[in-house]
């Protein structure tokens, strides 16, 4: 009996590290699509060493992420249809996150430029999918409005006089 809720207590801790533990990977891995494109051309091959390491280190660590955010889920009480969308997209982004790594060390060992092209292109569907995952976790946690809400259009119209009057108390 102890046991078990030894684990449960683990488990959801665990879960509520997930917005936590989930940004270090998006830093990351868009860190090192950035330096990917600072190498187009062949130009500054310097940085291929620490493009390596970051995506790696963005594919294991999205591993994690997606553990901790499982964990979170079963303990939450979040809309299924976003959490679907969100579980479904953060599982493709841990693969392509994965894909982009084993990518990389293909288009490494073989030198060839097709490889290097094929990884660069893997690894920009992986932040892109990242930006959409981030996109429901958002609404997950801060309503499915939380990026449109604060657009001009979205605002109510207020009169010329109540604007004039909110400058005032300024």
């Amino acid at each position: 009996m102890i046991e078990t809720l030894t684990q449960n207590w683990i488990w959801e801790l665990l879960g509520r590290l997930h917005p936590l533990v989930v940004h270090f990977p998006i830093g990351v891995l868009v860190t090192g699509l950035f330096l990917e494109l600072l190498t187009l051309g062949g130009k500054r091959s310097e940085l291929r060493a620490g493009i390596r390491w970051l995506v790696y280190i963005g594919a294991f660590t999205s591993i994690l992420s997606a553990l901790f955010g499982f964990m979170l889920a079963f303990g939450g009480n979040y809309p299924a249809s976003t959490l679907d969308y969100h579980r479904v997209t953060g599982i493709a982004t841990v693969l392509f996150a994965i894909m982009s790594a084993v990518l990389l060390s293909r288009a490494e060992i073989s030198g060839e430029r097709r490889d290097l092209n094929i990884y660069r292109g893997i690894l920009a569907t992986t932040v892109l999918l990242l930006t959409f995952t981030g996109h429901f976790g958002a609404s997950l946690t801060h309503g499915s409005d939380y990026l449109t809400s604060v657009l001009p259009w979205n605002y109510e119209r207020v009169s010329e006089g109540e604007h004039f009057e909110f400058l005032a108390e300024l």
